[in-house]
C-alpha cells in the first residue's frame, strides 16, 4: 500500500475509534486486507496506477491526496463493517462482545453503512473535481471514461434527486445518460461541440465566458430531465420525450454566436438548421407557395 501506511494516518481519517488495547490488534491490522483492496479500486476506477502514485508522493496537505485518502479509508471500512465483529470459532461464527462493549444492532450497522457510503461519494465527488491537476490524469484511461459525457461526476444524482448510495447509482445510471446524451448529439448539437462541451465541464476554466457556462448549465439540465423521465417511464423513447423546447433554444444561441460555438458552425450538423430556401423562378413549370 501507499497511502494508508500506518495505524496513525488511518485514525485521521475515522472518528470514534477507542485506542488499541496492550495485546489487541491494530485498526490498521484489522482493516488492512480491505485497505490494500481498496487502493486497488481507487486507481482501477478513478486514478490510474500512474497518478495515484503520485499522489501517493504528495504532502499530507495537499487536497488531492487527502480526498483520495478519504475515499480509500470510506470504501474499506464500508466493506470491511459486517465482517469486523465477527470472530471464527470451532463452532463456527460468533459476535465479538464484552461487560463493556456490546454488538450493535443490525439496524445500526446497516445505517452506518450507509453513512460510510455517504462519506465516500462526498470524497469521490471532490476527488472527481480535483483530479484534472494530477500529474498524468488527463493522458489516463479513467480520464476518458469520465470525459465522455456532460456528468463527468456524481453531481447527476444530485439533479435527479438522489441523496444515497450515488456512486453506485451513477454508475447505473451512466448508460442511460451516454443513451441520451447520443440522441442530443445527432440531431441537436453535434459531436465536435458535445465533445467541446464535455471538456469544458471536466476541466473548468475561469476564462469560460457566461454565454458558454449559460448553455453547458441548461443542456445539462435538460439531460437530467430527460433522465428522470425515462426512470419514470422506462419504455419512453427519444421520439416520447417533451418537446425539445430547450433543445431548440440553445441550438438559436449558438446559431447566433458563431465565435463563441465555432466547433458547431463548422460541423456538418448545421446544414440541419439552415435548409436550402426554394425560390420561384418564371421559367420553373411549378409554383410553391
Amino acid at each position: 500500500m501507499k497511502l494508508i501506511i500506518s495505524d496513525e494516518i488511518l485514525r485521521k481519517y475515522v472518528p470514534n475509534v477507542f485506542a488499541t488495547a496492550a495485546g489487541e490488534k491494530s485498526l490498521f491490522e484489522k482493516l488492512y486486507p480491505w485497505l490494500e483492496m481498496a487502493e486497488e479500486w481507487v486507481k482501477d476506477t478513478f486514478t490510474s496506477e500512474q497518478t495515484f502514485n503520485t499522489i501517493s508522493g504528495y504532502t499530507d496537505a495537499n487536497v488531492i491526496k487527502t480526498y483520495t485518502c478519504k475515499v480509500v479509508v470510506a470504501h474499506a471500512l464500508m466493506c470491511a463493517v459486517p465482517s469486523l465483529d465477527l470472530v471464527l470459532t470451532p463452532n463456527g461464527f460468533g459476535i465479538v462482545s464484552n461487560s463493556n462493549v456490546a454488538p450493535a444492532s443490525k439496524e445500526r450497522v446497516d445505517r452506518l453503512i450507509v453513512s460510510l457510503a455517504s462519506d465516500r461519494d462526498r470524497a469521490i465527488h471532490l476527488l472527481l473535481g480535483s483530479l484534472v491537476g494530477a500529474s498524468k490524469w488527463l493522458q489516463s484511461e479513467q480520464y476518458a471514461y469520465f470525459s465522455s459525457t456532460m456528468f463527468p461526476n456524481i453531481d447527476l444524482c444530485d439533479y435527479i434527486g438522489i441523496r444515497e448510495h450515488q456512486w453506485s447509482k451513477y454508475e447505473e445510471l451512466r448508460p442511460l445518460v451516454l443513451e441520451i446524451e447520443k440522441e442530443i448529439e445527432t440531431h441537436f448539437i453535434g459531436t465536435e461541440q458535445m465533445t467541446a462541451f464535455r471538456k469544458k465541464v471536466i476541466q473548468p476554466s475561469s476564462s469560460t465566458s457566461t454565454l458558454m457556462t449559460s448553455v453547458i448549465r441548461s443542456l445539462r439540465a435538460e439531460i437530467a430531465q430527460r433522465v428522470k423521465a425515462r426512470l419514470a417511464a422506462p419504455s419512453l423513447t427519444a421520439h416520447l420525450c417533451p418537446p425539445p423546447t430547450t433543445l431548440v433554444h440553445i441550438v438559436d444561441i449558438i446559431r447566433n454566436s458563431e465565435t463563441e460555438f465555432p466547433e458547431w458552425h463548422s460541423s456538418s450538423i448545421k446544414e440541419l438548421f439552415n435548409p436550402p430556401i426554394y425560390e420561384n423562378k418564371k421559367k420553373d413549370t411549378g409554383y410553391w407557395f
